[in-house]
């Protein structure tokens, strides 16, 4: 592993008074592995132990933080200006957002112990499960040889398994390092700060800002959540669907332009819900704001990092299932916006609900909704006609929203002296449009079950998805409600 020479891996062992009680036990044994030296250390003198200390950046240890640094430093050792690395901080914190072959590790720990964790990971065999000792003979001053043997072999193997505890962790999140600065890699940040932190430091990264933060969320209110419908029944038997709106809450941040609420809207075209959706807030609707398009680079790079079994899939998942929660706390102040956080759930709440809706109508029985996913019963027996409900649900939803857009393949693309077709446009070009020239930063490819042809006066024939916007009069328009007759922005030869 790289970055790792300064790191120091350690457990202590101590005097006890009853219970472990961080404010009265004694250090006896200072054990530790060094990833400088490639070796494992055993130290009882003040001066070797600190100085072990003195030589490593990073500190690593299970519990440390609650137990072992609180020992120290009563009795007198320095840890000013090291970075101190808590396993199991990590673990209680971050569980739920920690997925194995096994599942969900929130779901699979049932306690916290060193032991249990690297049991439960494969680290440790069942067979090579902790050693009992007599924790009499830590209550000695003055051990035997075989005493000595004894302590020393426990805490030896406490270090081994604490150390590829710590391997562990740096291999499974490897993959945050490419999200954040470069500092914070060799801070070791990724391993440190909570999943909120790591995405605004990816936003921050990607948008070449300064990191700035304000107060925590505090005694501000918390907006309402997602929707939640509970079971229509005790058991029901037949075809049962679960249909997920996939990554809900980044969808509606990106496609209904979220990030781009500003107080004064006087000067430039709006969305208020698209004449369906009750929001609060308005948003421009002829750019996507910056962080918006970001949202569905994240995405499409996640799609193609799935693909290719790339870890830093998971990275993206997290980043972007975060990116709600810090756009309604104020600590992050770059992107926090309490309107849009609410419309963001607002939204959210009400196309589940119109899904059920059209659902019902459509003769299936709703079972359960939570957030973003409607369980039905299909009475029918016909997966084919249940997605076509499905489709008629997403096609109606994007029509109201300003930023779901595509151009078939083919499509001319005005580019810097001349044409291009839109398959032949990558990332980093630069095209023609309404604005002037702008620069491609992202491109997305999917297939869609209708097109909408749009004859011009010259014969030319534009095939676009419904919700595509293009300029008339000197406003964007949707596609879709283009009249005969409409005049439409087209470059000037």
């Amino acid at each position: 592993m790289s970055n790792n020479n300064d790191v120091l891996c350690y457990d202590i062992e101590t005097r006890t008074f009853g219970k472990p009680d961080p404010k009265k036990d004694r250090l006896k044994i200072f054990g530790c592995y060094s990833y400088k030296t490639g070796k494992t250390y055993m130290l009882r003198k003040k001066e070797e132990i600190q100085k072990a200390i003195d030589a490593h950046k990073f500190l690593v240890g299970f519990n440390n933080s609650e137990y072992d640094n609180p020992i120290l430093l009563r009795e007198g050792y320095n840890l000013k200006y090291k970075i101190i690395i808590d396993l199991r901080k990590i673990f209680k914190k971050r569980a739920g957002e920690m997925k194995i072959k096994e599942g969900m590790l929130r779901d699979i720990l049932m306690k916290y112990s060193l032991d249990y964790i690297t049991r439960k990971l494969g680290i440790v065999k069942d067979e090579e499960a902790k050693k009992k000792i007599d924790y009499s003979k830590f209550q000695k001053d003055i051990w035997t040889k075989e005493e000595l043997a004894e302590i020393l072999e426990y805490t030896k193997r406490d270090i081994d398994i604490t150390r590829k505890l710590y391997e562990w962790v740096e291999e499974y999140f490897k993959s945050f390092k490419s999200f954040i600065p470069q500092d914070d890699v060799d801070k070791k940040v990724y391993l440190t700060v909570g999943t909120a932190k790591f995405a605004y430091k990816a936003i921050c990264k990607e948008m070449n800002w300064r990191e700035e933060y304000g107060d925590n969320i505090g005694d501000e209110e918390r907006i309402s959540g997602g929707y939640v419908a509970y079971p229509a029944g005790e058991r029901f038997e037949g075809d049962i669907y679960c249909l997920d709106f996939n990554s809900l809450y980044p969808h509606i941040l990106s496609q209904c332009n979220l990030y781009s609420r500003k107080k004064d809207m006087s000067d430039r075209p709006v969305w208020t819900g698209g004449g369906k959706w009750q929001v609060e807030g308005a948003y421009h609707s002829d750019n996507i704001a910056k962080v918006g398009n970001l949202i569905v680079k994240w995405y499409n790079d996640r799609v193609e990092f799935k693909k290719k079994g790339d870890r830093r899939e998971y990275s993206i998942k997290i980043i972007l299932n975060t990116m709600y929660g810090i756009l309604d706390n104020p600590h992050y102040i770059r992107v926090h916006d309490k309107v849009a956080s609410g419309d963001c759930t607002r939204i959210g709440r009400q196309w589940i609900k119109f899904a059920r809706k059209i659902f019902k109508q459509n003769g299936y029985t709703n079972i359960y909704s939570d957030t973003d996913s409607c369980f039905l019963l299909d009475p029918f027996k016909n997966k084919d006609k249940m997605l076509k409900v499905k489709d008629k649900i997403i096609n109606d939803i994007k029509a109201t929203v300003p930023f779901p857009q595509c151009l078939a393949k083919g499509t001319l693309i005005n580019v810097p002296g001349g044409t291009r077709k839109i398959e032949d446009i990558k990332v980093g070009d630069i095209i023609e449009n309404f604005d002037g020239e702008s620069i491609v930063i992202n491109k997305i490819r999917k297939k869609v079950s209708k097109l909408l042809k749009i004859t011009l006066k010259n014969g030319d024939n534009i095939f676009v998805t419904h919700q595509h916007r293009l300029l008339k009069n000197n406003k964007p328009v949707v596609a879709s409600k283009l009249k005969i007759g409409d005049k439409l922005w087209q470059k000037k030869q």
